[in-house]
């Protein structure tokens, strides 16, 4: 699912950053219209992992948020730098609107949302970042409910996600995160995470077929946002999140030898990489194509993106993520406090 959740965004961004190729195909159409849906699918997968991690290894609140903004920062840092170098290397490509500043550049550093040159938007520098903003925040809830209620975290922190889109006026900063509905989605994955940790007879093996029937539902949701409504919305987006996350949940067992599997766990271990790299990357080709330095068809600027994203990821995922420095500094980031047991949801 992180593999999916990821080349969807990334092949969202091609066809918005590189004009050359508009969304003519059914392909291409599909992609732009529901790209934007690997977002969505991040949200609800990262709820269902933080109560899944939280259950097989508990630990104190502090020990939680290091672990996690190590987790996110340092590749998001590098990838980040990396884009402050290619604008000052290259002209930006005329679909980008990327303003430099000092002071846009800290915030975005250090996950605060700004107004970016875009009127009525709240993006990065790298402008994948906007993610990573609700992410952090959703760690930040995750630590301070641990901290006051301990096992009963879970609970505190679902209904309080539910509930802030309903009780809070859109602003800047905080209250832009507080009064969105992306909250909802970050709460339906603790509440599945929940549901797998506690009945995990509901996601027997016995009913594995149960999985395609969750997938295709998903698929119909997701259509028949984009079809009838004429656009795919965050409820029917929440809802289809969820609907995959179960699917992919009770197909779980029956992943073993099946055709590209490795290549698929693969791109799912490297696919954060992916995620905050890719964009930097496309503004690359975007370059290369509106300077006419490479004339190519589509499928052929998709094969060149495809490549170039991947093997970016791999190196960011090696160099970065897998580093020993940040291994070092997770393990000294879980040493110092009391290992709580009872942190385990209920």
């Amino acid at each position: 699912m992180r593999a999916l959740a990821a080349w969807l965004v990334v092949f969202y961004h091609f066809y918005q950053i590189v004009p050359e190729f508009p969304p003519t195909s059914f392909t291409s159409f599909f992609l732009v219209a529901f790209g934007s849906f690997g977002v969505d699918i991040f949200f609800v997968l990262s709820g269902f992992i933080m109560v899944h991690a939280l259950s097989i290894r508990p630990r104190n609140a502090r020990s939680f948020l290091v672990e996690r903004l190590l987790r996110i920062a340092p590749a998001y840092w590098a990838a980040t730098f990396a884009f402050v170098l290619i604008v000052f290397s290259v002209p930006l490509p005329s679909s980008v609107n990327s303003e430099f500043g000092l002071f846009h550049l800290l915030k975005s550093l250090l996950f605060v949302s700004y107004i970016d040159a875009v009127p009525g938007t709240r993006a990065p520098f790298l402008v994948v970042g906007w993610t990573l903003n609700f992410e952090v925040f959703f760690y930040a809830l995750i630590t301070a409910s641990v901290l006051f209620f301990g096992k009963m975290w879970a609970w505190p922190c679902v209904m309080l996600l539910l509930s802030a889109p309903f009780l809070v006026e859109a602003k800047l900063g905080l209250g832009y995160i507080l009064s969105s509905f992306y909250l909802c989605e970050f709460a339906a994955g603790l509440v599945v995470g929940l549901l797998f940790v506690r009945h995990p007879r509901l996601f027997s093996r016995q009913l594995w077929w149960l999985g395609p029937v969750f997938l295709v539902w998903a698929a119909v949701v997701l259509l028949w946002g984009g079809v009838a409504l004429g656009g795919v919305f965050v409820g029917e987006r929440l809802i289809a999140a969820v609907l995959l996350l179960v699917g992919a949940l009770l197909l779980e067992g029956k992943r073993t030898g099946l055709p590209g599997i490795g290549i698929a766990l693969r791109l799912g271990k490297i696919s954060y990489s992916t995620y905050v790299i890719h964009f930097p990357i496309q503004v690359c080709i975007a370059y290369l194509f509106e300077s006419r330095f490479m004339a190519v068809s589509e499928p052929i600027a998709l094969a060149i993106m495809v490549l170039a994203v991947w093997l970016a990821s791999e190196m960011l995922y090696r160099l970065v993520e897998t580093s020993p420095l940040v291994d070092r500094l997770r393990q000294l980031g879980a040493e110092p406090g009391r290992k709580l047991d009872a942190v385990t949801p209920r």
